[in-house]
């Protein structure tokens, strides 16, 4: 999967800016822990974390980055192992975070 994981970096990325093009409010979420790297794509240093959020130290609208894209919102996560990613996906945070973004996000 490691061969291909450029690919699809892109490919999500391609699809978030199409979405955005059409008038859809997107979210485009990295949660590639090992090497998260579609801020950098765009050109953006994320100010907070998805791992905030997960805390409750900070609020959805804290962890987001708007981008120089109309309606395409970046949330990024920081460096970690599979083991911490694999913990808070399957926590009540991400329960919480996935809820609130249905309720925002096309």
């Amino acid at each position: 999967m490691r061969l291909f994981a450029g690919k699809f970096l892109t490919l999500a990325l391609m699809l978030a800016l199409e979405y955005s093009r059409q008038g859809r409010k997107t979210l485009l979420v990295d949660i590639n822990s090992r090497r998260p790297m579609q801020a950098r794509l765009i050109k953006k240093k994320p100010l907070r974390y998805l791992e905030s959020y997960m805390r409750v130290t900070a609020t959805l609208k804290d962890v987001s980055m708007e981008t120089d894209v109309d309606n395409l919102t970046l949330i990024s996560v920081t460096r970690g192992t599979d083991q911490e990613q694999a913990a808070w996906v399957q926590s009540e945070g991400f329960d919480r975070f996935l809820q609130e973004l249905r309720e925002l996000y096309d």
